[in-house]
């Protein structure tokens, strides 16, 4: 699922939502919000937790490899095609994920080693850049303690997130309150 990524520092699932949490906390929205205003946390707050922090709108297509948006994070800057951008100022889920996926690249890999993975030997899920990318944006978006009860189409509703990343959070309670 996660066979893109770079190895980096291993992270747990609670130690990302602990950061997002964070984050919010940081940037002064409540870490009750249900629809955090990730556009307005790119354009006005981000800089506050990240420094030097920039980001560009391209064009559609013009991003190598086909990316929707990418980070460079010791650059501490993310490129974001013109149409998620549109999209998340509209509340579109998937691209709302989009831009708090590259975030946490930009949050949780400056300043980190990367290795690619030129081996092809298999990356630990918990070391995998595009897996704690991915659970980043789960947890800034839509917390994991905010979801309980809730089924996927409530979930992807309430936080403005996509149904398939509001299945993913409702997975990862499922199996935190199994191993419980």
């Amino acid at each position: 699922m996660h066979d893109k990524g770079i190895r980096v520092t291993p992270r747990s699932r609670s130690e990302i939502g602990a950061i997002a949490d964070g984050v919010r906390k940081l940037s002064g929205y409540s870490s009750n919000v249900l629809i955090f205003p990730i556009v307005e946390f790119l354009e006005f707050r981000l800089q506050m937790i990240v420094p030097g922090f920039q980001y560009e709108i391209w064009q559609d297509g013009s991003l190598e490899k086909k990316a929707r948006a990418l980070t460079y994070p010791n650059q501490r800057i993310i490129l974001i095609e013109e149409s998620v951008y549109d999209g998340a100022c509209r509340g579109v889920g998937r691209d709302r994920m989009t831009i708090s996926h590259e975030i946490g690249h930009l949050i949780l890999h400056t300043g980190v080693p990367l290795a690619k993975n030129y081996e092809k030997v298999d990356i630990k899920v918990y070391e995998n850049s595009e897996w704690q990318a991915d659970v980043f944006a789960g947890e800034l978006l839509a917390p994991i303690r905010l979801i309980r009860d809730m089924r996927p189409e409530e979930v992807a509703d309430k936080f403005q997130i996509s149904y398939y990343a509001a299945n993913a959070q409702l997975k990862a309670l499922d199996k935190i309150l199994r191993c419980a």
